[in-house]
Order: structure tokens, then C-alpha cells, then sequence
């Protein structure tokens, strides 16, 4: 008797083991939650409690459960940050689904996603020869002109002491439709389909032939900051 007691409680354990089982919760927590007040009745059934006993033990259960079904439905209600700052590095490395498309920097949202339906708000880089010289450069599907180089610099320090100093901007700008010739220590401002504004600054860059295209594989490691609410201001670091 006592080894199926000890069977029974070890299955009686085994759904509890490991958080991620309920990871899919909405719809089949409170399922769950009821299957766990069943396995806790007949956990007391098995230890044989007096009725007085029994009744503790399932307000005692219902209530961790309750707090359990309440803790976790908050946690799906969550969503994860938008990350309005960041430092990201992008590639022009074709992924192939129905057609060939490549990954770019929402800048609204601070994730990598998808060009291959084309969405707005999103920088990619891209490369070309010009002269026999590899080029970077931005490009983004805004349907307006959304690049502005703001300025360059001679070195890292500089740069990166200029970007956390930039605080504000004045309109109007010559903005462009491509962010053209991208290169390290430049700063670039953006501005969103919706007039909303980034700023970006260029860590790094590369370019290097690749045989099975007619352009070049580039990349560029970038920080930037975007500005949600429209103003013409940054927060200072």
C-alpha cells in the first residue's frame, strides 16, 4: 500500500513540474486549473482525511490555485517593452520564404521583422559598386523622403560624444529618399511615415564582393534613439 501511495503522489507531482507547461495560457489555463483542484481532492482522498480535513485542504488548494489562474493571466496580458534605443547591426543577407527578402530595424518598435511584406518605419542597408567602390547605404519604404545626414566625424569619441549631445533639431530639412554612402562615425536623423524622428549613429560598416549576387554583402552596426511622441527632441544620456 505504501508503494502505491508513494506512485500516486508521484504522479499526483508530475504536471507541477517545470512553469513553462503552462506557458499557453489563456486558453487552457482555467482547463488546468481545475484539473489541478481534481488532482488535490483526490490527493486527500488518498491520505484518507477526516471530512473536517478534507474541507481545509480544498480551500487551501482553491486558493493557491486562485492566486496561481490570477498571477498568470496578468502575465499574458503583458507585452514585452518598445525598445526606443538600442544598438543593432544590420546585414543585407538575403532569407528565402516565398520569395528572397531580408531583415531591417523597425524603428518604431526597436525589433529586426521581415521586408517580405514590405512594412513602413523600417531601415534596412543595402549595398551597390560605385567606381569600382563598394557603398553603403539606408533604405526604407516611408513612401517620402526620410534620410538626413546630419554630420560626420573623425572619430568614435567624437561621434558618439556629438550623438548623446544631440537633444533637439530644427526643421525644415533637406531630407533624402536613400540614406546614401553610410559610413562609420556619421550621424543620420530619420523620420517615420507618421513625422516621428529618430537619430542614428553609425558604429561601423563593411562591404566585401559576394559571387552569387550582383552587389555586394554589407553590414553596419548602428545605435539609434527615436523620438514616439513627434517632438523634435531627444533625451540626453
Amino acid at each position: 500500500l505504501r508503494g502505491e501511495n508513494a506512485k500516486q503522489k508521484k504522479c499526483i507531482r508530475t504536471p507541477l513540474h517545470g512553469i513553462s507547461w503552462l506557458i499557453p495560457c489563456r486558453k487552457t489555463l482555467f482547463r488546468r486549473s481545475f484539473f489541478y483542484v481534481h488532482i488535490m481532492l483526490s490527493y486527500c482522498r488518498v491520505k484518507k482525511t477526516k471530512p473536517k480535513k478534507t474541507y481545509l485542504c480544498i480551500m487551501r488548494t482553491s486558493s493557491y490555485i486562485l492566486i496561481t489562474v490570477f498571477l498568470l493571466l496578468n502575465a499574458c496580458d503583458r507585452e514585452d517593452p518598445v525598445q526606443y534605443s538600442g544598438t543593432v547591426t544590420l546585414t543585407n543577407e538575403d532569407k528565402q520564404g516565398q520569395t528572397y527578402y531580408i531583415y531591417g530595424l523597425s524603428i518604431t518598435t526597436g525589433e529586426m521583422v521581415s521586408m517580405e511584406n514590405a512594412p513602413l518605419n523600417v531601415i534596412t542597408i543595402m549595398g551597390t559598386e560605385d567606381d569600382g567602390n563598394y557603398i553603403c547605404y539606408f533604405e526604407t519604404g516611408n513612401y517620402q523622403n526620410s534620410f538626413y545626414l546630419y554630420d560626420k566625424y573623425p572619430d568614435a569619441t567624437t561621434c558618439k560624444n556629438a550623438f548623446n549631445n544631440l537633444t533637439s533639431f530644427t526643421l525644415p530639412l533637406q531630407w533624402e529618399g536613400l540614406g546614401y554612402d553610410v559610413k562609420e562615425n556619421q550621424i543620420w536623423l530619420y523620420r517615420t511615415s507618421n513625422e516621428k524622428y529618430a537619430k542614428i549613429r553609425v558604429i561601423s560598416t563593411s562591404a566585401e564582393a559576394d559571387d552569387t549576387r550582383h552587389y555586394p554583402y554589407v553590414t553596419c552596426t548602428l545605435e539609434y534613439v527615436y523620438q514616439p511622441d513627434g517632438t523634435l527632441t531627444f533625451p540626453m544620456k
